[in-house]
């Protein structure tokens, strides 16, 4: 367990991001979701909405 944990620091990830097979790149996912949880209501709102346009292009 330890060698996974060491493993999951040098990866820069948690060690559930590691099972996530959906997440192209836990690291730069993991650095937006700290990012996101600074924003106000109305900021995550704006965010939603840029990234359901991208999604849709």
């Amino acid at each position: 367990m330890t060698v996974f944990l060491y493993i999951c620091e040098y990866l820069g990830i948690a060690p559930k991001d590691f099972f996530d097979t959906e997440a192209a790149d836990p690291k730069i996912l993991n650095e937006i979701i700290a990012n996101l949880k600074a924003l106000s209501p109305e900021q995550l709102s704006n965010v939603a909405a840029i990234i359901k346009d991208l999604r849709n292009r």
